[in-house]
């Protein structure tokens, strides 16, 4: 068996990739394996997604409204390793 730098040199010496699987065939075995629930397992749940969507819209709410503000947010109160104008 050809080692994978003997496969790469020989596609670019102009021989047929390896790989003659047409794109839409490929995309669909791809959905099929990937909609295994093995995959999903750790998906966090219905509430935990809800809530994560919730408090990252409070917290745009709140950035927004401070750069609303006149005069912006605060000293110190800007992301992590923002500097203060």
């Amino acid at each position: 068996m050809a080692s994978r730098g003997e496969r790469i040199a020989g596609a670019a010496a102009g021989e047929t990739p390896p790989v003659t699987t047409p794109r839409g065939p490929a995309r669909e075995a791809a959905e099929r394996e990937l909609s295994d629930p093995a995959y999903h397992q750790n998906d966090p749940g219905l509430l935990r997604r809800a809530l994560d969507a919730f408090w990252e819209w409070l917290g745009d709410l709140f950035d927004r409204a401070g750069s609303a503000a006149p005069g912006g947010t605060a000293p110190g109160t800007g992301a992590p390793g923002e500097a203060d104008a």
